[in-house]
């Protein structure tokens, strides 16, 4: 009986000691988390980026802003927060004609947003510079294939396919920035820049040739309806905002957001 009390204590005694180590301090402080589960498309849900993160700003003043949506805003923050170090290419879709040095979001001064839930007589292009602690929004076109309703001007259809002429939803990146003599694009050189589609709704980006650019077609305000005209799927730009497009080279995130 002894021997058998004795074994008894000593397993509690054991028990005891291992559950103190493994329980958590009672004034044990815990990191805040940098981002959380991805979210879905339309999700409001407010991410967690801590108050020292130089990210933290401009998110808070782009919720607090209601003329831009805060559901496109979480959805780039939590991507470029969970990619932006490394790029966990086993959760994109990338495309065979991509670059080949896509392994983080290597310009993390500056984030994209184009939001086509909204009408493109709207200031609906967000580009957050972080080296800036400001958030431009401008005007942009989008393509003529998703425009199936002219009064409303909204984009409404969607494509990754080549010819479509159709605006292609999800992440980019940005690359080199070119020139292009085509009519449309405003005055060169380095009117273009050339994009990765990083999602299976975008990564013939390169096979159909969409890419970020200036368009004689996009104005920096609104004079008429006709003042915005369309793409054939690009994300354009004011001829003024060249500098501004051109900051953006070199990796960096582009988020198109729509209803789908």
């Amino acid at each position: 009986m002894l021997k058998f009390d004795l074994l008894n204590v000593m397993l509690l005694f054991l028990m005891l000691g291992f559950n103190g180590a493994c329980a958590a301090k009672p004034n044990a402080v815990t990191a805040p988390p940098t981002t959380i589960k991805t979210l879905p498309v339309n999700s409001t849900q407010i991410l967690v980026v801590p108050d020292q993160s130089p990210y933290s700003s401009l998110y808070k003043q782009a919720l607090a802003n209601p003329k831009i949506n805060s559901a496109a805003v979480n959805r780039a923050f939590e991507f470029f927060l969970k990619h932006k170090d490394n790029l966990i290419t086993s959760e994109l879709c990338l495309g065979k004609d991509n670059a080949a040095n896509l392994k983080k979001i290597r310009n993390q001064n500056c984030l994209v947003i184009a939001d086509y839930t909204k009408s493109k007589l709207e200031p609906r292009l967000h580009i957050f510079k972080f080296d800036e602690n400001k958030i431009y929004n401008l005007l942009t076109a989008h393509g003529k294939g998703s425009n199936l309703k002219e009064k409303d001007h909204k984009a409404s259809k969607f494509s990754n396919q080549p010819n479509s002429l159709q605006t292609s939803l999800g992440f980019f990146l940005t690359d080199i920035s070119y020139s292009s003599s085509k009519d449309t694009f405003g005055p060169g050189p380095n009117n273009g820049v050339k994009l990765d589609g990083l999602s299976c709704t975008n990564n013939n980006a390169r096979r159909r040739y969409i890419v970020m650019h200036t368009a004689k077609y996009v104005t920096d305000v609104v004079e008429s309806k006709d003042s915005i005209g369309y793409s054939e799927g690009c994300i354009t730009l004011a001829p003024s905002q060249k500098a501004l497009m051109l900051s953006c080279t070199g990796g960096a995130l582009l988020y198109t957001h729509g209803d789908i």
